[in-house]
């Protein structure tokens, strides 16, 4: 593992120690979702859920794509999907 991997993945188990923002990510690895989709099936007020994301985002653990006038997210690419898994 080279230093930009252990700096990702910092950032990214610190993203993680919050429960809502994993239930997010766990979402998240079925597939790209909006805010208020994924609000929805986290159960969380999409303001909050939008915070959680900003911190996901910050930590490079998701991108989003424009679709129309809203953001689809999805996790960020194949090592994400990796580490969430454990």
């Amino acid at each position: 593992m080279d230093s930009e991997q252990r700096e990702f993945g910092a950032k990214m188990f610190a993203a993680l120690a919050n429960p809502a923002r994993l239930h997010i990510l766990e979402h998240l690895a079925k597939g790209s979702a909006s805010v208020n989709d994924i609000a929805q099936a986290v159960n969380l007020k999409q303001s909050m859920t939008s915070q959680h994301l900003a911190s996901l985002l910050s930590a490079g653990v998701v991108i989003y794509e424009k679709s129309g006038n809203s953001r689809l997210y999805r996790l960020r690419d194949i090592l994400a999907r990796q580490q969430i898994s454990l």
